[in-house]
Order: C-alpha cells, then structure tokens, then sequence
C-alpha cells in the first residue's frame, strides 16, 4: 500500500487529469443552476475520464513487468492486486468526487437530501469503476488494450442507457445507468447497494482467479 500510495502521489498524469476534471465540469456548469439531475447528465464524461485513468494505473505495471520486483520481494499476487485495487478506488474517487464537493455551498438547500443520495451513489460507483479496472488490467495486461475495452465498456453503456428499446432493463443491470434510475425514483438506494455489492464481488473474484493463475 506504501509503495501504490508514493505511486498515486507522484504520478504527474493524476494530478493533471484531476486539474483537467475540474477544469472540464467548471466549463460545462458555468452559469448554470447546480441541480441533481443536471450533475447526473453531465458527469459521465467525468466517470469515462476518471475509470480510464483507473485502468491505466492498474496495467502499467503489468505491462512494464515492475509487478516482478513486488512479486520477488516476498508478496502474494493477490496482496499485491488489493493494495493495487484499493490505491485504483482512492484515485477514481478523487477524481469523481473533487468537483461535487467543490460546489456544495451552490446546492440549493431544497436538494441536499437528494444531493447526500448524489454523493453515496459516486462512492459506491467509484469502486466498480476500480474493480472493473482490475479486472480488465488483469486480463489483458497490457494499457492499451485495458483502455481500449474500458472504452467499449463505456460506450455499450452510453448506448443501451440512451436506447429506447433496452435503455430501462440495461439500466437495471449496469451500474452507470441504475444511479440515473435510484435519482429518479426508479430504483430504491437499498437495490442499488446490492446490485453493485454483487457487481464488486464478481469481478474481485474473478481478479484474484486471474492473477494467481497469470504469468508476469
């Protein structure tokens, strides 16, 4: 954990992707009335944004083999996913959270109730968008190809949400389209918790099987 955190911390690509976040959300909500719903439309591309780099710091280690010299200093695969998946879910939260919390003295008092349901909703997002991370570094164990299928990922996402024919039961199964659902009305808090908890175990489930048997 010591040795992802000085990672994180000295990652120059972290910081200015979190900059550039900030930047990005104070353009599209500029002269705008923050609302809920207007948040939950417009901050997918910082889902897409945060999740990439997700991914990107999860497989570069893969990729350029460094994972050796933890492997080699006594560590097992499967500590060594978790301090990497629980640094992923630090990073992706940072990112995701930075600019809701900023403007919270801009949230109408009528909507802090909603807005608290706003920012629980983006933590528990957060760690699937982590453990997703993992999962598809893990497989590929390349950066190119993991960002590459975090892109389709997201754009099967964007589709079938928006698609009026399986938009509904798509967003019933993805986790980015059920947080649309719970802040409608759709879904209950209690469902989404659940749903995503099984989404987490899977895919920490299937990391672990494929890093124990991976080849490095």
């Amino acid at each position: 954990m010591k040795y992802e955190w000085y990672k994180l911390r000295h990652d120059k690509l972290f910081w200015i992707i979190t900059m550039l976040i900030m930047l990005i959300n104070g353009v599209m909500f500029a002269g705008q009335d923050i609302s809920v719903d207007l948040l939950a439309q417009k901050l997918f591309l910082t889902i897409v944004i945060a999740s990439l780099y997700g991914t990107s710091f999860m497989a570069k280690d893969y990729e350029d083999r460094k994972i050796l010299y933890e492997i080699s200093s006594g560590n097992r695969k499967s500590k060594i996913l978790l301090a990497k998946a629980a640094m992923t879910i630090v990073c992706i939260e940072i990112q995701l959270l930075i600019f809701p919390l900023c403007i919270i003295p801009l949230v109408s008092k009528s909507e802090y109730r909603e807005y608290k349901i706003f920012l629980v909703l983006y933590v528990l997002l957060g760690v699937f968008l982590a453990l997703l991370s993992a999962f598809f570094a893990i497989v590929a164990k390349n950066q190119g190809i993991s960002i590459g299928v975090t892109i389709i990922f997201h754009l099967i996402t964007l589709l079938s949400v928006n698609s009026s024919s399986i938009g509904l039961l798509m967003a019933h199964i993805l986790p980015v389209g059920a947080t649309k659902l719970v802040l409608g009305n759709l879904m209950t808090l209690d469902k989404y918790f659940f749903m995503l908890l099984l989404w987490d175990v899977v895919l920490l489930l299937l990391s672990l099987i494929c890093i124990r048997k991976a080849e490095f």
